[in-house]
């Protein structure tokens, strides 16, 4: 992972995401982080931010690495548009694309993955002034 944040998105909506309810499919996907990577820190978290305080505390007690701050090094919103909502216009990196509004599908988990990966390759590292 090096420098990379973890990812996590979820498909519920963020009110369903109550700390009982997303507690175990969390720790064992620390657990199963822990196993895959053969690291102990992470660089960051980026998810809604019951997922991310559950997430701290689990690596937290997988690995003994308390986690450095509570409070959040970017804060960013879940937003989203409708067919209605949506102005379809040329985007300005890539002016042939067309879009498709439509819910995310497990074919589309590579792509996301490309999209995360740019953006944290475009973020300040915290070995890094900012």
């Amino acid at each position: 992972m090096g420098s990379y944040p973890v990812f996590i998105m979820s498909t519920l909506p963020f009110d369903r995401l109550t700390e009982d309810y997303i507690r175990p499919c969390i720790e064992m996907l620390a657990q199963a982080l822990k196993d895959a990577v053969p690291v102990q820190r992470v660089y960051s978290i980026f998810s809604p931010e019951p997922i991310s305080r559950v997430f701290a505390d689990a690596w937290s007690k997988l690995t003994g690495i308390e986690s450095l701050t509570s409070d959040p090094y970017y804060a960013a919103n879940i937003t989203f548009c409708t067919r209605l909502s949506f102005v379809n216009r040329s985007s300005s990196i890539h002016p042939s694309l067309t879009y498709e509004i439509r819910p995310a599908v497990p074919n589309d988990i590579n792509d996301i993955a490309d999209s995360c990966f740019g953006f944290a390759a475009e973020s300040v590292s915290i070995n890094e002034p900012v």
